[in-house]
């Protein structure tokens, strides 16, 4: 239990540490995936996006052409957690959804 609490601790350093070189960049958009680095950004009205974000932008731009294979890969072979929730609404806007 006590490693669970280190690691959030240094999650949210780390997730501080990259809002705060966003800032000094100035910077239009900061990647980051961790929930609680997304919610260090909305605190300070900078802009962010996750990987799933980038992809379904990049679907829409006909950048890619398909999304769900993508996201299945993620999360196999990379272990990507992501809710059932967010890879539905992720294909619905990638139009994937049937």
């Amino acid at each position: 239990m006590a490693y669970a609490g280190i690691e959030q601790v240094f999650r949210c350093r780390r997730s501080r540490s990259y809002c705060t070189l966003a800032k000094e960049l100035k910077a239009d958009l900061l990647l980051i995936d961790e929930r609680i680095g997304k919610q260090f950004a909305g605190q300070e009205h900078i802009t962010c996006k996750g990987v799933v974000g980038v992809l379904i932008e990049a679907k829409q731009k006909g950048l890619i052409p398909l999304l769900k294979p993508l996201l299945d890969d993620l999360i196999k072979n990379l272990q990507f957690r992501l809710s059932e929730h967010i890879y539905r609404l992720a294909l619905q806007k990638a139009n994937e959804l049937s």
